[in-house]
């Protein structure tokens, strides 16, 4: 008769999806809304629309458009808003969800996605080989992303098509005017120090202009305010700016500069922190924990006074899939209830097909320094700072309350772990076992399943057995093989 022992599967918090399904042996290799926190794995939560219709232009439950900015502030009088901008339009939503159409008179349309230059008849005519590849020839005309912050209570915004720098005073019946005396700009940001930094100016993708402090209407410099303008010495071009303790950090599509307040005449220098980390779109950088995160051409990146490569687990399969071409729809959010920094992105099918739009998510717990992935239809979102749970921008035009109780739409939760072989002398596959219980370790008492994929050589078809119910203790299970992956 075989012995009979138990053998404990105890995987580490976290997904690893690079290399081969065997390298993550011993591993969680796939997962659908699930997250580990507290080294404890556990379902995220659910969400509800948030959005509904009201206020002045609004129109049904959603914005008309797919939003790829959301920003949530709190005014003087403790009103809480939030800032959606689309293409062609800019939304403001109310604490009970009304949605008001603020977009400036005359706004130029920008692009919903990003658009290849090019195409037949581009280039000499005889040129190259037939039927063979072509070199990087082509530029790509960027998804529309708006730049949104916020001016003291107020509202400030530019769309990097219109390239006009504007301001929402709170009233959800106007619409947001444009900043009297701004210069064209395709991004902005505000600094520590209350100076409106106008990003990419007059056509310069690389001049940084800024108004006088008390006076964002003031941009002429003189001796009497304090309005300057600066041109970083880039190889890229400017994409968009976060506040970080250690100054107004700047990010191009290959460098990382940092702004700090010096005062007197200059009042700003400008540093070059790193290159070769350049920002893969406008909404790819989200600060946490006094640190900038963000997602580069080839990988992740964080600045916390020096910028590191950030080890990603999950980084071959991210960019894999990453449909490079409308990569500029890339966004980023933080969960701070859960210590996460989110990444929005449009994937391509096993098939090669992408829908061109954020279907994807990945996401990094930088306090335990791991890392999920899933599939997700949102374009933007912002942490629960003001509302009452973290906001999400649906690619339906809806805007969702997020991590607020378990309705996920249909969609069933689950993790799945790589190979796992029995451990002790005859370890490596080189021995076939058979399980008949298990005892499982979780809360749920009958809400979770498991079921096993169980083979008895690599490369053969695996059988599949359950899904069991956890409900029991200990649960009765059947299945034979050297390796086994759990779902």
């Amino acid at each position: 008769m075989a012995d009979s022992l138990f053998v404990s599967l105890a995987l580490p918090p976290g997904l690893y999806r690079n290399g081969t399904d065997y390298q993550a042996r011993g591993r969680w290799r796939d997962a659908q809304l699930v997250r580990w926190f507290n080294g404890e794995m556990r379902p995220m939560g659910g969400w509800r629309a948030h959005s509904v219709a009201g206020g002045a232009g609004a129109a049904g439950a959603g914005i008309g458009g797919v939003a790829r900015t959301l920003l949530a502030w709190r005014d003087n009088n403790n009103s809480t808003w939030a800032a959606l901008g689309t293409a062609d339009r800019l939304h403001v939503m109310s604490r009970s969800g009304a949605l008001s159409d603020v977009t400036p008179a005359g706004l130029l349309a920008g692009r919903v996605s990003a658009v290849s230059g090019g195409g037949y008849g581009s280039g000499a005519y005889g040129a190259g080989s037939y039927g063979g590849p072509r070199g990087d020839v082509s530029t790509v005309s960027d998804a529309t992303v708006w730049s949104l912050d916020t001016w003291g209570p107020y509202l400030v915004a530019v769309s990097p098509d219109d390239q006009v720098l504007y301001q929402w005073n709170l009233n959800p019946a106007a619409p947001a005017a444009p900043i009297a005396g701004a210069p064209s700009a395709k991004a902005l940001v505000v600094s520590n120090e209350h100076f409106l930094f106008a990003l990419g100016v007059g056509g310069d993708e690389r001049t940084v202009a800024w108004p006088d402090q008390s006076d964002n209407t003031l941009w002429t410099a003189d001796a009497t305010n304090s309005a300057g303008a600066y041109t970083l010495p880039s190889t890229g071009r400017i994409l968009c700016g976060r506040r970080l303790p250690q100054g107004t950090g700047i990010w191009t599509d290959s460098e990382l500069w940092i702004a700090q307040y010096v005062g007197g005449v200059l009042l700003y220098g400008f540093q070059k922190a790193d290159s070769g980390c350049g920002a893969l779109s406008r909404n790819a950088v989200v600060t946490a924990a006094s640190q900038a995160f963000w997602m580069g051409q080839n990988g992740f990146f964080a600045y916390n006074g020096f910028v590191r490569p950030l080890p990603c687990s999950v980084q071959d399969q991210v960019y894999a899939r990453l449909d490079a071409r409308q990569a500029s729809k890339i966004s980023a959010m933080r969960l701070s209830a859960f210590r996460e920094i989110w990444w929005f992105y449009p994937s391509i099918a096993a098939d090669g097909v992408s829908p061109g739009e954020c279907d994807s998510y990945v996401a990094y717990n930088y306090q335990e320094d791991t890392w999920t992935m899933g599939s997700l239809a949102r374009s933007c979102g912002a942490d629960q700072d003001v509302f009452a749970h973290p906001l999400m921008g649906g690619t339906d035009g809806v805007v969702y309350d997020h991590e607020l109780g378990f309705d996920y739409g249909g969609v069933t939760p689950f993790a799945e772990s790589g190979p796992y072989e029995l451990p002790g002398p005859m370890a490596g596959g080189a021995q076939v076992f058979t399980a008949t219980q298990l005892i499982a370790d979780e809360k749920s008492r009958g809400d979770t399943t498991v079921s096993f994929y169980s083979a008895l050589y690599p490369n053969t078809d695996e059988i599949v057995s359950g899904p069991y119910s956890l409900g029991a203790r200990p649960t009765d299970v059947r299945f034979t093989g050297r390796q086994v992956r759990l779902r």
